[in-house]
Parts: C-alpha cells; structure tokens; sequence
C-alpha cells in the first residue's frame, strides 16, 4: 500500500453562487463609488461658485451696490444667480 501513488490534489472550484455574490459585491461597490464621486464633484463645483461669488463681493469696485446685497443675502451660487436675473429682467 506504500507503493500506492496519492492522486493529485484537486484544484478547488469556486461555484456559481460563489461568483454571483463576489459579482454583485463587485457591483455594489462600483456603484457606491460612481455615486461618491459624483456628489463630490457637484459638490465641489457648488462650493467654488459660492467661493468665487463671495469674492466678487469683497472686490467692491467691481461689483456695483444693487448687485452686492443680493449675493451676501443667498447664502448659495444659484439663488444669487436668480436674484441677479430676476434684477436685471426688471429693468428691462
């Protein structure tokens, strides 16, 4: 019996199941980093047009006296924008 040769170890399969759920993991992991990014980069976006709006407001000769109240007073880029648009859709 000693001179009986062992068979060779199998190498092991990974089921379906197996496959499935490390594709889904994979997916859901994909997604959830798509989604990140995204709101990162809006956010970012949003955060450097208010930056740049406040700074229009700290150069005063630039930024004439009716259009500066309306930019300290929205706190974010787009109610600034609409208040500008609705001042100037005002006046003609």
């Amino acid at each position: 019996m000693d001179d009986e040769e062992a068979p060779p170890p199998q190498p092991e399969h990974h089921s379906v199941n197996d496959t499935r759920r490390l594709a889904t993991v994979l997916s859901s992991v994909t997604v959830v980093v798509v989604v990140t990014n995204i709101v990162a980069t809006i956010t970012s976006f949003t955060a450097s047009l208010v930056g740049y709006m406040r700074s229009r407001v700290r150069e005063e000769e630039e930024v004439d006296d009716e259009v500066k109240p309306l930019i300290t007073r929205h706190s974010n880029a787009v109610g600034c924008f609409c208040a500008i648009y609705e001042r100037e859709r005002e006046r003609g």
